[in-house]
């Protein structure tokens, strides 16, 4: 069960302040008591390992005594990114979304703040100390996200269900095509399925999915600043967050197209917070493509928007639109996927151009690595790429 983010025992901004004028980020911990004991606390047993005849009860995680002592030793002893990312995780388990917003707006503001003397310290040749605990969020605390729950039905009888499950209905779906005897079997053995799924979020009241909505859209910005932050800081050697940033954007997706299917299509709410963004990302998409913007001689070739190029009805932008650089083409991009998830919920082109939009972020090795696991090869990869 998530708890309310009001019960947390400190404030975000004690974290922030330097352990001693000489030493802002006060001692190294690793080899302290310290992280043994939240070592020991975040350790539990995997249920579905047999335990042979030594039957015992299974050791569960202690979250609650994970954040205190990272609490306490990032207020009082230390900097250290590693334990802000086991405090994102116990967060994470504790608070649901709203625990990886701030964990993620704790991890920025020690990044900006103390990043000469924050631990692990930095080597001289390579940041791959400083930024082991980022990649660990990437590499194994995403899956762990996959896994807050984004339906609360108002009924007894319904289930509660997570991103994985939703994965796993629409995996279901794909096989039962295959194999319709599936579907059967999965309902005799109580799994999800898409009608399940699709019967919890519907059993969600609409203030619960725009308050999830907004935790999520405000921890991808979180995202987003330490992505900005970590390629000033790291340069070539900045570590990718593409998983633990996709399942977000694939949650912000699902809400954002229930909440569209609720109002008829249209995902402008009149009594909900979501209208003024919504506006507002309109006024942006419309502002950014304006024929009136201002013009340089140094920008790249215009792009001009032949009436009648678009299909589906509706009015058209026509005139010069400028794009200024590589960053203001990819937001554009993102506000553009936005858009069309709002007014086109079940549509897979907002997915594949948020996908685009991450990989203009990666070097090229690890977008050959993440095609490679899609189950691509290289000759599709090339025909995909042209």
């Amino acid at each position: 069960m998530m708890h309310e983010i009001d019960t947390w025992p400190i404030e975000i901004e004690t974290l922030l302040q330097p352990i001693a004028p000489e030493q802002p980020s006060g001692e190294s911990l690793r080899y302290d008591e310290t992280y043994d004991r939240i070592k020991e606390a975040r350790r539990e047993d995997d249920p579905s390992l047999s335990q042979g005849v030594w039957q015992r009860e299974l050791k569960r995680a202690d979250w609650y005594a994970v954040s205190a002592l990272c609490l306490e030793a990032l207020a009082t002893r230390t900097k250290d990114l590693q334990l802000a990312a086991w405090l994102l995780e116990a967060w994470l388990h504790l608070y649901g979304m709203a625990g990886v917003r701030d964990g993620l707006i704790l991890i920025v503001n020690l990044c900006e703040h103390f990043w000469p003397t924050l631990y692990p310290e930095l080597a001289a040749s390579n940041v791959d100390a400083r930024t082991a605990p980022i990649v660990w969020i990437n590499e194994r605390l995403f899956l762990t996200l996959k896994q807050i729950p984004i339906t609360q039905p108002e009924t007894n009888d319904a289930v509660a269900y997570t991103w994985l499950d939703w994965e796993h209905a629409l995996h279901l779906e794909q096989q039962a095509k295959k194999y319709p005897s599936l579907l059967r079997v999965a309902e005799t053995e109580q799994q999800v399925t898409k009608a399940k799924f699709r019967e919890s979020l519907e059993l969600t009241s609409t203030a619960l999915c725009v308050g999830l909505l907004e935790q999520t859209n405000d921890a991808l910005d979180a995202l987003d600043e330490l992505e900005t932050l970590l390629r000033v800081k790291c340069a070539d050697q900045s570590p990718s967050l593409t998983q633990f940033k996709n399942v977000l954007v694939n949650i912000r997706q699902l809400l954002t197209g229930a909440l569209a299917e609720r109002n008829g299509g249209s995902a402008i709410f009149a009594s909900e917070p979501d209208k003024a963004q919504n506006k507002g990302m309109l006024v942006n998409i419309r502002q950014m493509l304006s024929p009136n913007r201002s013009k340089r001689s140094d920008g790249p070739a215009a792009l001009v928007a032949q009436p009648g190029a678009a299909q589906g009805g509706g009015s058209y932008i026509t005139g010069e639109i400028q794009i200024h650089s590589r960053t203001e083409a990819y937001q554009l991009l993102a506000l553009i996927a936005d858009y069309l998830t709002t007014i086109e919920p079940h549509s897979p082109t907002p997915y594949l151009i948020r996908r685009a939009v991450s990989w203009g972020s990666m070097p090229l090795n690890e977008l050959l690595l993440e095609l490679l696991q899609d189950g691509g090869n290289l000759a599709s990869i090339y025909t995909l790429l042209g």
